[in-house]
């Protein structure tokens, strides 16, 4: 591995060098099982979103043959196109007597767990020592932007898409030295990746193709380490025809280039800002991400580029999810700069002007600093992770019983759309149309979806701000039977003018309009 400012590893041989190969992975996974528990265990449903792939795993769990064609959510009639082994795997655990949910919730929790351990892999496959390895993978720890969105609900498929991610790169490191087993497996878990989640299918695209360059060895070109990275992307494009093949026979390709546009979100998610703080999830004032961020660049600038150009080219290929997958060659970069200034630990020569007694502090501290950034992340105001309640649950199925079919709905939490579960698994339990529900617009295109956000930020900033005079004006815009005031929003003033106006309160939190 000599191109792109990589090193080449010190290796260790024999039963010692088998450990070594296997603590930053088993490490990783161990620090992280207690953290995913913890995010992931309690409450009625998984946190976060999952609604919309709620009634999409029960869809092909129904009916197998079902995908395909279209799905009902939130007033609005989706193209049933989102790649779907996700869906299938949640409902074989669910006819073997798993709830639903709990086989949504088992998924994500499993397949992150794994991908952590993937990317211990992976780090101590690119990592000059083990030490730098296993200082990456306590960086990756501390930037939830890594695993965070893969344990909600909607990580059913998202997770797994993750890991399959991973072992595409990792695969793609032996790309050079191996044979046409070694492309049929890099491509066939490239594939996977895609039939759980399209972006994680680019993505294990793009790394692959970065990786197979930059990890080419002594004499080996360019053109040589791509062209078994283009044979690998066939093998993937073949693995996961069953998903692209069924929407371009059946929606036309038009619909998989307007969800790609639409998807991106906001101007600023196209630059190069996923890969700085703050970034959801991660505890102010970020120390973790500027570690990560800082040591990248500082090892790039002394001639070892390929953790920044990997984060770079991660990002410009699609920002989207750039905050999730550029996390690992972030880690990877300030864990090579963190080796170097805790080199008394380590067989290379200390770094001057460090003690060891000051690296054995900064080691504790850095031991002690990453699982405090992840055990802090669901303070961050913008943590997506949030729990629906059993009372939640209980609201839900007073609005499925006092509503009538076409019953509208409108929830005020005063929240971020990504910390508003209610808008998703809402429409799941009570089959009405949440009229403020963003999940799932995507699929209607770029404009759609941008309305949506737009109406849903506004409707909360009135919130937030208790200005009565505009909450009316939405609510005679959008004319909802019901207004759903959540536990989390703290608008007094906004309550008691709905109750003024209320014709009835059949359940805490719920406000029947004329």
């Amino acid at each position: 591995m000599a191109a792109v400012g990589t090193i080449r590893q010190q290796e260790v041989t024999g039963a010692e060098g088998q450990l070594l190969r296997w603590l930053p992975p088993v490490a990783g996974m161990a620090l992280f099982l207690p953290v995913a528990l913890g995010v992931t265990l309690g409450g009625p449903l998984p946190p976060g979103d999952g609604g919309l792939f709620y009634l999409m795993a029960q869809a092909v769990g129904n009916d197998p043959f079902s995908y395909g064609g279209e799905v009902a959510f939130s007033g609005m009639e989706l193209p049933f196109a989102y790649p779907p082994l996700g869906f299938y795997l949640a409902a074989v655990l669910h006819r073997a007597g798993l709830p639903l949910e709990e086989a949504m919730r088992g998924v994500s929790l499993a397949a992150t767990v794994l991908a952590v351990g993937a990317a211990g892999l992976l780090l101590r496959r690119l990592a000059s020592s083990w030490q730098a390895a296993l200082l990456a993978v306590l960086l990756l720890l501390g930037l939830p932007r890594f695993w965070a969105g893969q344990l909600a609900g909607g990580g059913v498929t998202r997770a797994p898409g993750l890991l399959f991610c991973l072992l595409a790169w990792l695969g793609a490191t032996a790309l050079p030295s191996g044979g046409k087993g070694a492309v049929l497996a890099t491509g066939g878990a490239m594939g996977l990746a895609m039939l759980f989640h399209p972006e994680m299918g680019l993505y294990a695209a793009a790394g692959t193709a970065f990786l197979a360059v930059a990890c080419r060895g002594e004499g080996a070109t360019w053109r040589g380490a791509l062209g078994r990275a283009a044979g690998a992307c066939l093998v993937g494009a073949i693995v996961s025809a069953p998903w692209w093949g069924v929407v371009l026979a059946r929606h036309g390709p038009g619909l998989l280039v307007g969800t790609a546009l639409g998807s991106q979100g906001e101007v600023a998610l196209r630059g190069l800002v996923p890969l700085l703080p703050p970034v959801y999830g991660e505890a102010a004032p970020w120390p973790v991400a500027l570690l990560a961020m800082g040591g990248t660049v500082a090892v790039a600038l002394r001639g070892r580029p390929l953790s920044l150009a990997w984060a770079l080219w991660l990002v410009l290929v699609d920002p989207r999810k750039g905050t999730v997958v550029a996390s690992l060659p972030l880690a990877l970069g300030g864990g090579e700069a963190l080796a170097v200034l805790l080199a008394p630990f380590s067989r290379w020569r200390p770094a001057p002007g460090v003690t060891a007694a000051a690296a054995a502090a900064a080691a504790v501290a850095l031991a002690l600093l990453c699982p405090w950034s992840a055990a802090r992340a669901a303070a961050s105001p913008s943590w997506p992770l949030v729990k629906v309640k059993g009372e939640d649950v209980d609201v839900m199925a007073q609005l499925g019983e006092v509503l009538p079919q076409g019953g509208k709905i409108m929830v005020l939490s005063g929240e971020p759309w990504i910390r508003d579960p209610w808008s998703d698994w809402g429409p799941a339990f009570t089959g009405r149309e949440f009229v403020l529900t963003v999940q799932g617009s995507e699929w209607l295109g770029p404009r759609a979806f941008e309305e949506r956000r737009r109406r849903y930020r506004e409707v909360q900033e009135c919130v937030r701000s208790e200005d009565l005079e505009c909450i009316a004006r939405w609510v005679e815009e959008l004319r909802p039977q019901a207004v759903w005031v959540t536990r989390e929003c703290r608008c007094p003033h906004v309550e008691g003018w709905l109750e003024r106006m209320a014709a009835g309160r059949p359940g805490e939190g719920i406000y029947l309009l004329e």
